[in-house]
Parts: C-alpha cells; structure tokens; sequence
C-alpha cells in the first residue's frame, strides 16, 4: 500500500489540498498530523467537500483525532 512509505507532513497535506485534484486530497486525509491542525483549517477543508468520500476519509482519517471535533461536529 502507497500510504505506509509516506511519512506524515503537515504541510505536504496542505500542498496536496491545495491542488483540488480529489485523489490528492484524500490523501493529504491520511497524510497530516492531527496535531497540527487547527480550527480555521477544519472549516476550509470542510468548505472544500465536493463529494461524500471526500467528507467521510477527512471526516475519519483526521478531524476526529483532533481535541476539537465534537465541538465542531456540534457547530
């Protein structure tokens, strides 16, 4: 599988997002610390969903892991 010769990269998931290609977006899902994220970027990626896979990857690969997500999901 691709993924596991990938290290985690904050900011080579941003750059991946950024593309608006769907495949590298999901991507950027499973490839960004959930540490490092914040709120406003949750909300822009969240602006961003075009499609139901896209939503549920970025919705269980990274936004759940965050200390925020409940007060989020609330929102």
């Amino acid at each position: 599988m691709l993924i596991k010769n990938i290290e985690k990269d904050h900011s080579l998931a941003n750059k991946l997002w950024q593309t608006g290609i769907h495949e590298a977006r999901l991507l950027a899902t499973m490839i960004d610390l959930p540490f490092q994220l914040d709120e406003s970027q949750m909300d822009r990626w969240a602006y961003d969903f075009d499609s139901r896979d896209l939503c549920d990857q970025c919705c269980s690969n990274l936004f759940d892991k965050t200390a925020f997500a409940y007060k989020k999901a609330y929102e």
